[in-house]
């Protein structure tokens, strides 16, 4: 968008030469009529040739351009995730595949960038001699008819000096009708992405503690390409405050194309109605480059007591005694370089932080921590009465399975739809705890009301694996513990 929006600026000193060449083109032109006579149609007869064969340049230029801006956009996002992701390109010395693929987007970028130029260089050439070629051909015309007597000094220099003033205006006329295609080109891309549907929360006016209800929702990732994701939600799910929902599945089931959806960030079709005032916290998170206090705080007003309470629930307490100036002290790309769980869990305490936001939507909060500080944060956050979002809406993907006692809906997401179920203390610990400390809740007892679709089945076989694989690890500890008892 950058480049493109320059060309504009560019070509924006030059704008009245659209008008202004032709016009001197047709005054010039009615003048050495009067000069020579009939003889001037033989050059003017030459430029007006010399429009078709610019315009038809100009449209090779056109598609000559476009395939080069194509693939100096595949290049520059190219360079953008291997900047990116530099870290991990070193760490895995990957430099070398990963240049070669920005080299190759680079040679086929100059392949048309080559093709472009020739064609421009081209355009020019025809545009140079354009004055040229009519002055030749008028002399020969004038000396052929002969009836209007000979070519004096008077009418030579004359001839001359209009077809000088016709040719800067020529020259002219051509890279400006070069630039317009090259702006038409950079106009459709920017009309394009101005045209795209503004992302934005689909905030209704709900009734009383509702926060988030969907209806028969489909969500599309990358709408429009050849491989679209498409996520299937047939059942309604209705949020109030206090509520608990899961999200459960496996690894590319869709889970954050189901949080994105409700945000507004991917095209969905069917009902979704939430109410504004929403805290989220994605499954990369995103750090400011300011203090720590700042990144928590996201410009609201500071609230030192509950502040502190949140500090505690998200396990931030031992690391500000780590840090050179404590929560003062600045953090990000910038600043003091902190560990991902240390992130995740400052963008967790700015979601929590917020108090007048009613609903908070989790993407995968615990991936980055470890056992002990993810079961602190759900015990401070989900359980008991004194947890500080007892009294939020809570929408939450994770594989931490932990406080799905406490949760009042878990979806299940499978290939292509996705079920509701309610889960049951009793119902998680007679079908999904395995023996000893591995423990994994994939899912709980269906609802009557849910209908039966194919992700349903694909994920009873799934049950049953695991059920297997955790009737082999009884066996395996069983054994182990006769071992060591002997």
């Amino acid at each position: 968008m950058a480049s493109d929006s320059q060309k504009f600026l560019e070509a924006m000193p030059f704008i009245h030469k659209l008008w202004g060449s032709p016009l001197q083109i047709l005054i010039a032109g009615i003048v050495l009529v009067s000069l020579v006579d009939v003889s001037a149609l033989c050059g003017i007869a030459v430029l007006v040739l010399v429009i078709p064969m610019s315009k038809h340049l100009a449209k090779r230029m056109q598609r000559f351009r476009q395939q080069h801006l194509r693939f100096t956009d595949q290049r520059v996002r190219m360079c953008v995730e291997l900047l990116e992701g530099i870290r991990c390109i070193k760490f895995f010395a990957w430099e070398r595949p990963y240049l070669e693929r920005v080299f190759e987007k680079r040679r086929s970028e100059m392949h048309w960038a080559m093709r472009e130029s020739l064609v421009y260089g081209i355009s020019m050439l025809v545009t140079v001699l354009a004055p040229t070629l009519a002055f030749a051909s008028t002399l020969v015309a004038f000396s052929l008819t002969g009836s209007h007597g000979s070519f004096s000094a008077t009418r030579l220099f004359g001839t001359l000096a209009l077809l000088n003033a016709l040719r800067f205006p020529i020259m002219d006329l051509g890279s400006m009708l070069a630039s317009v295609v090259a702006l038409r080109t950079s106009w459709q891309r920017l009309q394009n992405f101005m045209d795209h549907a503004e992302a934005g929360i689909p905030v209704a006016e709900l009734e009383d503690q509702t926060q988030l209800r969907m209806e028969n929702c489909t969500f599309k990732c990358l709408a429009g390409a050849e491989e679209c994701f498409q996520l299937s939600v047939p059942t309604a799910l209705t949020m109030k405050r206090g509520d608990l929902v899961l999200v459960l599945g496996k690894v590319g089931s869709g889970k954050s194309t189901l949080l994105q959806g409700i945000l507004g960030e991917i095209p969905y079709s069917g009902r979704v109605a939430v109410r504004s005032g929403i805290a989220y916290c994605a499954q990369q998170p995103w750090i400011r480059n300011e203090s720590l206090r700042d990144n928590i705080l996201f410009g609201d007003e500071l609230d030192l007591d509950w502040y502190n309470t949140v500090l505690n629930a998200c396990g931030l307490g031992p690391d500000l005694e780590q840090l050179p100036y404590g929560d003062q002290t600045e953090i990000g790309e910038r600043g003091v370089t902190i560990s991902g769980g240390q992130k995740q869990r400052v963008a967790l305490a700015r979601a929590v932080y917020q108090r007048s936001c009613s609903l908070v939507i989790l993407d995968d909060v615990f991936s980055a921590l470890d056992a002990h500080t993810s079961s602190h944060i759900v015990s401070a956050l989900f359980k008991g009465p004194q947890a500080l979002l007892r009294n939020r809406a809570v929408l939450m993907a994770s594989h931490h399975t932990s406080c799905a006692p406490e949760a009042q809906r878990i979806l299940l997401l499978g290939s292509v739809s996705v079920q509701q179920l309610k889960p049951t203390k009793s119902d998680i610990v007679t079908r999904f705890s395995w023996q000893g400390k591995v423990q994994c809740i994939v899912g709980c007892q269906k609802d009557a009301s849910a209908p039966q679709s194919q992700s349903s089945l694909l994920f009873e076989g799934d049950w049953l694996e695991l059920r297997k694989q955790a009737g082999l690890l009884s066996i395996l500890g069983h054994v182990a513990r006769q071992q060591l008892d002997q």
